[in-house]
C-alpha cells in the first residue's frame, strides 16, 4: 500500500499533466476522469468515497498552495473551471538543468505518465513542488504569523 505522500504525488502528477495539456482552457477536475468511481450505494462511507475525498483533498491543497485556480467545488467529486495559475504554469514550463534534453517539467510528467516511467513522473512532481516552494515568500509569511 502506498503512503499518503506517494498517493499525493500520483494525484499531483495526473492533475498537472491534465491541466498542462489543456492550458489555458479551464477544465472540470472530476475524480471519475481519473478512474475513481463512487459507489452511490456506499455513499458517504464507502472506500470509493474515501478515495474520492483523498483526490479532492489533494486538489484543495494544490489550490491553496497557488498551483491552480478552481471555480466551484462539486461535492464530493471535484471542481469546475480549473486552470493552472501563473505559478503552476511557471513551474511546469521550467527546464531544469538536470534534464539535458531541454524537456520542461510539465513535458517530463506528461511523457512519464504516457510511457509508464514512474520515476520520471515522481522526479517531475518533486521538481515542480520544490520550484513552487522557492517562489513563496516564506520570510514574509513567517513575519505575518508572529505579529
Amino acid at each position: 500500500m502506498q503512503s499518503n505522500i506517494d498517493q499525493f504525488d500520483d494525484v499531483t502528477a495526473k492533475t498537472f499533466a491534465y491541466l498542462y495539456e489543456s492550458f489555458p482552457v479551464p477544465a472540470f477536475l472530476l475524480v471519475e476522469r481519473f478512474g475513481v468511481m463512487i459507489d452511490v450505494e456506499a455513499y458517504p462511507l464507502g472506500d470509493s468515497v474515501k478515495e474520492a475525498d483523498f483526490w479532492v483533498a489533494c486538489w484543495d491543497w494544490l489550490i491553496a498552495a497557488g498551483y491552480m485556480y478552481a471555480g466551484d467545488r462539486i461535492r464530493p467529486v471535484g471542481f469546475s473551471d480549473v486552470v493552472l495559475t501563473a505559478k503552476g504554469l511557471e513551474v511546469l514550463k521550467a527546464v531544469p538543468s538536470s534534464l539535458s534534453n531541454g524537456q520542461t517539467v510539465g513535458d517530463q510528467i506528461v511523457a512519464g505518465l504516457k510511457s509508464g516511467a514512474l520515476d520520471a513522473v515522481k522526479d517531475g512532481v518533486k521538481l515542480a513542488l520544490s520550484r513552487g516552494a522557492e517562489m513563496v515568500p516564506w520570510a514574509a509569511l513567517a513575519h505575518q504569523a508572529f505579529k
